[in-house]
């Protein structure tokens, strides 16, 4: 139903007239925009609920429908912590297991279909939305549709362990996220004809881990056919997780809901232990165990006591690295070092971590649970990653993905002849280093630093360590993404490099100082007119869409239909192939004013063949 309104404010103000389409489930009800024509259905269900015995699970179809159903709001969003996350989420106070909601923005109807643009969001695969004001219908969407989508995430997407692996049809764990992204695509084949557009031009598109997860769909077999070009900006391929890594992760779940009683969780006896590597998502790391307590006496009153609030260490295996486990002394056993200095207690959420059974029980732990539990207790879990806020993401599982992205992408596996647009950003490291910096400064950004690095330093001093405080955030950002990307771009794409820095941003206010940050690129390509405050910026943005949507076309951001949007003219655009010479080529997005759009020949080689001397560069 159209929201409710008031005689007199629907006399003032005509409501916009409505659209039908007929998809997979039955007939939707959607927007036109009396305006422009444009098109919109929102909150469209492409895979039933994945609620009771359908969590970690493979999506099922929808159900289906009897009559019209109204696409007129934007679905519920995907269960995550609140508190994290952008501004420009919409719908954030609408939040359930039920999520499994598309978009469809879609021009007036023609003759000829259109071309398909699936957007996938990032978020680290923990937050984000299919409904996000910055990435929401792209200036240049004038003959294009756009579909974007929510999928499940954190441990309700990627929670991996062999307990699971009896619920999938193949015998795969931990990607059941991944597995949404395919449903959504496969309802695009078989349902976006309704809207006007080519089933059989289909280019799926996403940033951060929402790249990260087109080059999953890129390697994996099962996603085959269901697109037919890719763009990728800034993919973390290294963010997959193994097997082992997950293991620890459902080990941690299962104990927390243990601890807060949660129903179906039995006690399996001993502690839920940790590598001491994982501390470091606690901000510290281990500097001494208390003298006057052994494990022992600490093992013991953990037994007695209702609370564990202490750590003990043990070595294990020949290797002699230290384990932590939490446990119940009255005092801490060692003290965990927090990057400003001194002591830091636990969080709350370890406070309680006796093991729980695994197995059959596990799985019953897990069904059993409250959504708002698993929330609650997965939010800090403990991590090896310290770009990461929590350690869910695709896991390495021996099925659905036999190997890691890393590995798949160094021995030449990836694209099968797909079309693909990709590329990074000057500063990919800065965000990643602001969130978990490895100086005691909180924002590299603040008048602090240069006051702490003068206290330390001396004025003279300062500004060097400032420059190299920022060669590392350059040189985080250079091996997590950049060399990544360059690994890929071995294959025929059209690379790019953006090097602007934002004047503003919808989520990160005033970041000057950060660079061309991680995500810097998105209200460019989107032309997102808010962040979008000079005229160069506005058209460097205008450039950038001619050349996405040219990609959606042709699969040649030089060559579209028709003129661009706003009379956009970029320069050429090169493709980057492993023949080498003037074809190694990526392309630089900046500016007028910093010297605009141009070619960069030899990108980051030395620095890549530092970090990653296996790989051979594009032009060699």
């Amino acid at each position: 139903m159209p929201p409710p309104t008031s005689l007199l404010s629907a006399s003032l103000t005509p409501l916009s007239p409505y659209t039908f389409a007929e998809v997979r489930g039955g007939r939707l009800r959607g927007r036109v925009n009396a305006t422009t024509g444009m098109r919109s259905f929102l909150g469209i269900r492409y895979a039933a609920p994945p609620l009771g015995d359908l969590r970690w699970r493979e999506p099922l179809p929808e159900p289906g429908w009897a009559g019209t159903a109204d696409a007129l709001e934007y679905g519920s969003v995907c269960l995550q912590n609140p508190l994290f996350g952008w501004n420009s989420i919409e719908n954030r106070g609408n939040m359930s297991e039920d999520c499994l909601f598309l978009n469809v923005v879609a021009p007036p109807p023609r003759p000829q279909p259109y071309p398909v643009m699936v957007y996938i969001h990032a978020g680290e695969f923990h937050f984000g939305s299919g409904a996000d004001r910055e990435s929401d219908v792209p200036h240049f969407a004038t003959d294009v549709i756009l579909v974007s989508f929510n999928y499940r995430l954190g441990v309700f997407g990627f929670a991996g362990a062999d307990d699971l692996r009896d619920r999938t049809p193949f015998g795969g764990t931990g990607n059941y996220g991944v597995h949404d992204q395919r449903a959504a695509l496969g309802w695009v084949r078989s349902s976006i004809g309704a809207f006007g557009g080519d089933a059989s031009n289909v280019l799926v598109w996403g940033e951060s881990s929402g790249g990260t997860s087109v080059a999953l769909h890129l390697v994996s077999p099962r996603s085959h056919g269901l697109f037919h070009k890719a763009i990728l900006q800034s993919p973390g391929v290294t963010q997959v997780k193994s097997l082992a890594d997950a293991q620890l992760n459902y080990r941690y779940t299962l104990a927390a809901l243990l601890s807060r009683g949660s129903p179906g969780c039995v006690s399996g006896g001993g502690y839920a232990t940790f590598p001491e590597t994982r501390l470091k998502s606690w901000g510290g790391g281990v500097v001494g165990r208390a003298a006057n307590v052994s494990l022992a006496q600490a093992r013991a009153a953990c037994d007695a006591a209702a609370a564990c609030r202490g750590f003990t260490l043990e070595r294990r295996g020949e290797s002699g690295a230290f384990n932590a486990t939490l446990h119940a002394a009255a005092a801490p056993i060692f003290d965990v070092r927090a990057r400003e200095g001194g002591a830091a207690s636990l969080p709350a959420p370890f406070s309680y971590l006796k093991a729980a059974r695994e197995g059959s029980a596990g799985v019953e732990c897990l069904l059993r649970a409250s959504a708002a539990a698993l929330v609650n207790v997965t939010d800090y879990l403990p991590r090896d990653d310290s770009f990461e806020t929590n350690g869910f993401a695709p896991v390495v599982d021996g099925r659905d993905m036999r190997t890691t992205l890393v590995d798949q992408v160094a021995e030449g596996r990836f694209s099968h002849g797909v079309p693909v647009l990709l590329g990074s950003n000057l500063d990919e490291g800065t965000i990643f280093m602001e969130l978990s910096p490895p100086l005691p400064c909180a924002n590299a950004s603040n008048a602090s630093f240069a006051a702490w690095a003068e206290a330390m330093f001396g004025v003279e001093t300062s500004a060097a360590v400032g420059y190299y405080y920022m060669a590392a955030m350059r040189s985080a950002g250079d091996y997590a993404i950049t060399c990544r990307v360059r690994q890929m771009a071995r294959h025929r794409v059209f690379a790019y490099y953006f090097t602007h820095t934002p004047n503003r941003s919808v989520n990160y206010g005033q970041l000057q100082s950060i660079g061309a940050f991680h995500g810097a690129e998105v209200p460019f390509a989107f032309y997102d007119a808010f962040e979008l405050s000079t005229l160069d910026e506005r058209s460097l943005a205008a450039d950038m869409g001619c050349y996405w949507r040219n990609f959606a076309h042709t699969g040649d951001p030089n060559r579209g239909p028709s003129p661009c949007v706003r009379a956009a003219v970029p320069p050429r655009w090169p493709e980057l192939s492993a023949a080498g010479g003037d074809r190694a080529t990526t392309l630089r997005l900046d500016v007028g004013a910093a010297g605009g759009i141009a070619p960069l020949v030899g990108l980051k080689d030395k620095q890549c063949d530092a970090f990653l001397p296996a790989t051979s560069s594009p032009s060699r």
